[in-house]
C-alpha cells in the first residue's frame, strides 16, 4: 500500500533529481552525473529521505529490466548476424580476455579463490550498453567505425551474460581452488536453459507474429501496448523459469519484437521512455552507494577504480588492434567502454545472494561502478582529441598505417550528415488520396516509402514489394525507417489530430524538407505552424473552390477571371487569419445575374433540324431573337461561330435571349418550327 510518508519520498527523488540535473545541465555536466548525485544525497548514505521507498536493488533491477527491453528493441537476430564476426573476433577475445586477466590478477594480489576470481572477471568485463549507446545515439555515431566496433563488443559482452549467468551457481559451489559441481545440477539447468530458448525460438516465429496479426486488426493502441508489455513480461518470466536472469529475458523479448513488422512501432512507443529508465537506474544506483565507506576507504576504491579502467581499456585496445582496427578506431572504443555495465549489477547482486563475495567487498564494486560510470561521458568527449594522437612506430604492423590514416579522418571529424539527397517520397497515409500519388510517383518511376497504421493496407503492399514501414509517423523511429534522411519530399495525407505532431517530429530531423500536408478541415490547419517549407493543401477549401470555379463555368465566367479567384482563396492558406474571411467578396466583375441567367445551352442530337445546316441558313437571330454565342465540339473544344458555321450532331450550342426567346429557338432547332410561346 502507498502510504503518505512513501509518496513524499517519491515526491523528494524525482524532486532532486530534476533540480540537481537541471543544475548539472547549466554546468555543462552529464545528466548522468545529475541522477548518481541525486540518489547519493537522497538516499541511505546521504540525508536519508527515502528511507520508506523499496530497497534500491529492487529499484535498480526493475529499471535495468526496463532498460534491458529497450535495448533489445533496437536490436535484431539479422543484426548480430551480420556483425557475426566483429562479435567473435573482437567481442569474445575482450570478454575472454579480460576475464581471465582480472581473475589472474585478483587470485595472484588479493589472494581470492579461483571462484572468487572468476566471479570478479565477470563483473569488471561488462560495459554499459544503455549508457554508451545513448551517448552515441545522441552524437548520431552509430554507423562510424568506432560506433560499429564499440556495439560489436557490447552485443557480444550481453551475450556472454548468458553462459555468466548459468556459470555463477558452479562457482559459487567451489571450495578454494577449482569449482566443485553437482553434475546432476549442471544437466538440469542446461536443460531447462535448452527448453527456454527453443520455446522462445518457436514462438517468436508463430504464435507472436499470429497474436500480433490479430491484434493490429483491431486499430487499438491500448491493444497493441498491452499486447506488447504481456509478450515481454512472459518471456521474462520463461527466462526465470529457466534459471536465466530476468533481464537478459527482458533484452530478448526486445530482440524479438524488434523482429515482428510492427517492431518499429514498438520501439517509437517504448524507446522514448529509456532515458526516464535510465534516470531511475543511476538514481537507484547511486542510493545503494554508501558515500561513507568511499570516504573511508578513499585511496583503495581510486586505486581498484584505475586498475578497473586501465585493463580494461588496454584489452580492448589490443583486441582492436588485433582485429585490425586503425589506431584511432582502437583507442576510442578503448575509452567508450572502460566503465562497468549495468548487467554487471545484476550479476553483482546474484553473487552476493550466492556468498560469491562479501558487502564490503560489494561496497568497492558499487563505488567502482557508479565512478566509472560518471566518467564515461568525459572520456567519450576526450577519445577524439587521443585518437589524433600520432601512431607510435610499434604500432603500425597492427594498426596498417596507410588504412589508419584513412579511417582516422573520418573517424575523429565532425560526422555530417550528407545534404545529397536520394529522392524518394515518403507518404505518410495510404488512404485513396496516398493511393493515387504512389500510382502517380509509380508512373514516373519516382521511388516512394509509405508509413502506415492499417494492417491490411501494409499486408497488401507489402506482399506487392512496396516498402511500407507500419508506425506512428508522429515516432521518430519510425520516419527514420522510412528513410527520412535521404528523402526529399514528405507527404502527409492524413487528417485528425496527429498533423501537428507529425510536422514537429519531421522538423526535428530534417527542417530543409518539403512537406506537403493534406488536411481535411479548416480548424485542422489552424493547429499548423506556418513554415517556408510546409504546404498545406484543404480538403474543405479545396472542394469549395473546386464547386465556384464549376458554377461559373456553367454561366459563362471566363477561364482566367475562375483561375484569378481560385488563386486568391488559396493564397489565404499562407494567412491563417484569414481564413475566416469572406472569400465572396466582389473581385469578378462580371453581367448582372439576369445576363449570365439568360445563357443557355443546348445538344444538338441527330433528329434535330439544325442538325448539318449553316447558321446563315438558320438565321436564327431574325426568326427567334435568339443568338448563337459559342459552339462546343468534341476533339475541337469550345468556338465562336462565324456564319458559315455548320452545325452537325454532337454540337453543344450556347444560345443568348430573353427567356421566351430561348424557348423559341430552342423548338426551332429541334423542329424547324417557329411559334410564338
Amino acid at each position: 500500500m502507498l502510504t503518505t510518508q512513501t509518496a513524499l519520498e517519491l515526491v523528494v527523488l524525482f524532486g532532486a533529481a530534476t533540480f540537481v540535473t537541471l543544475t548539472c545541465h547549466y554546468l555543462t555536466l552529464p545528466s548522468i552525473v545529475g541522477f548518481l548525485i541525486t540518489g547519493i544525497v537522497v538516499g541511505p548514505s546521504g540525508f536519508k529521505l527515502t528511507s520508506s521507498l523499496p530497497s534500491a536493488n529492487s529499484l535498480a533491477e526493475i529499471a535495468g529490466v526496463l532498460l534491458m527491453f529497450t535495448i533489445g528493441l533496437e536490436f535484431s537476430f539479422k543484426k548480430l548476424f551480420r556483425l557475426k564476426n566483429e562479435l567473435l573476433t573482437l567481442g569474445a577475445v575482450q570478454t575472454g580476455v579480460t576475464i581471465m586477466l582480472v581473475a589472474v590478477l585478483t587470485h595472484q594480489f588479493l589472494d581470492f579463490s579461483t571462484p572468487k576470481a572468476i566471479f570478479c572477471g565477470f563483473l569488471v568485463s561488462l560495459s554499459s550498453t544503455a549508457l554508451v549507446m545513448k551517448l552515441l545515439q545522441d552524437a548520431r555515431e552509430t554507423e562510424t567505425p568506432y560506433g560499429k566496433n564499440g556495439i560489436s563488443i557490447l552485443l557480444a559482452q550481453d551475450l556472454a551474460v548468458i553462459p555468466m549467468v548459468v556459470a555463477l551457481p558452479i562457482l559459487a559451489t567451489g571450495e578454494s581452488n577449482l569449482p566443485q559441481f553437482d553434475s546432476q545440477f549442471l544437466f538440469k539447468s542446461t536443460l531447462n536453459t535448452a527448453g527456454v530458448l527453443v520455446a522462445v525460438f518457436v514462438a517468436s516465429r508463430y504464435a507472436i507474429p499470429f497474436l500480433f496479426d490479430k491484434v493490429v486488426r483491431t486499430r487499438s493502441r491500448e491493444l497493441f501496448n498491452y499486447c506488447v508489455l504481456f509478450l515481454a513480461l512472459t518471456i521474462c518470466y520463461l527466462f526465470h523459469i529457466g534459471g536465466l536472469s530476468v533481464s537478459l529475458g527482458a533484452f530478448a523479448a526486445g530482440m524479438i519484437i524488434s523482429e515482428s513488422p510492427y517492431g518499429k512501432q514498438v520501439t517509437a512507443d517504448i524507446v522514448p521512455l529509456r532515458d526516464n529508465f535510465l534516470g531511475i537506474f543511476f538514481a537507484t544506483v547511486g542510493m545503494m552507494l554508501d558515500l561513507n565507506f568511499v570516504l573511508d576507504h578513499l585511496f583503495t576504491v581510486f586505486g581498484v577504480i584505475l586498475v578497473i579502467l586501465l585493463v580494461k581499456a588496454f584489452v580492448i585496445f589490443i583486441a582492436c588492434l588485433f582485429n585490425r582496427a586503425p589506431f584511432s578506431i582502437a583507442i576510442f572504443v578503448a575509452m567508450m567502454l572502460t566503465q562497468i555495465g549495468e548487467f554487471s549489477f545484476i550479476i553483482a547482486s546474484t553473487g552476493l545472494a550466492l556468498g560469491l563475495y562479501t558487502r564490503e567487498e560489494n561496497q568497492y564494486f558499487l563505488s567502482a561502478s557508479v565512478i566509472t560510470m560518471a566518467l564515461t561521458p568525459y572520456f567519450f568527449k576526450l577519445a577524439p582529441k587521443l585518437a589524433q594522437t600520432k601512431i607510435p612506430s610499434q604500432w603500425k604492423f597492427l594498426s596498417k598505417s596507410a588504412e589508419a590514416r584513412s579511417v582516422r579522418a573520418k573517424a575523429t571529424a565532425k560526422i555530417e550528415r550528407s545534404k545529397t539527397l536520394s529522392g524518394h517520397t515518403i507518404i505518410v497515409g495510404y488512404g485513396i488520396a496516398g493511393q493515387n500519388l504512389a500510382a502517380a510517383l509509380e508512373s514516373i518511376n519516382v521511388p516512394f516509402s509509405i508509413v502506415e497504421m492499417n494492417y491490411d493496407s501494409v499486408k497488401n503492399q507489402q506482399s506487392k514489394g512496396t516498402k511500407v514501414v507500419f508506425g506512428d509517423a508522429s515516432k521518430l523511429e519510425v520516419l527514420e525507417h522510412a528513410g527520412i534522411e535521404e528523402a526529399k519530399l514528405i507527404v502527409v495525407v492524413i487528417s485528425g489530430q496527429f498533423i501537428a505532431s507529425i510536422l514537429r517530429t519531421i522538423r526535428q530531423v530534417r527542417p530543409d524538407i518539403q512537406v506537403i500536408v493534406r488536411a481535411q478541415y479548416v480548424r485542422e490547419v489552424e493547429k499548423i505552424d506556418s513554415e517556408h517549407h510546409t504546404e498545406v493543401v484543404v480538403a474543405e477549401i479545396e472542394t469549395s473552390i473546386e464547386l465556384l470555379a464549376r458554377a461559373m463555368r456553367t454561366y459563362g465566367v471566363d477561364g482566367e477571371d475562375i483561375q484569378n479567384y481560385m488563386q486568391r482563396a488559396r493564397n489565404q492558406l499562407t494567412t491563417f487569419a484569414a481564413l475566416t474571411s469572406n472569400l465572396s467578396a466582389p473581385v469578378i466583375n462580371l453581367p448582372s445575374w439576369e445576363a449570365l441567367s439568360s445563357i443557355k445551352p443546348l445538344r444538338i442530337q441527330k433528329k434535330f433540324y439544325a442538325d448539318g445546316q449553316s447558321l446563315i441558313d438558320l438565321d436564327l437571330r431574325r426568326l427567334t431573337g435568339s443568338s448563337v454565342v459559342s459552339v462546343f465540339r468534341e476533339g475541337i473544344g469550345s468556338t465562336v461561330p462565324d456564319g458559315s458555321f455548320t452545325i452537325s450532331a454532337g454540337d453543344v450550342v450556347h444560345l443568348v435571349g430573353s427567356e421566351d426567346n430561348l424557348l423559341i429557338a430552342s423548338r426551332y432547332l429541334k423542329t424547324g418550327e417557329v411559334a410564338e410561346v
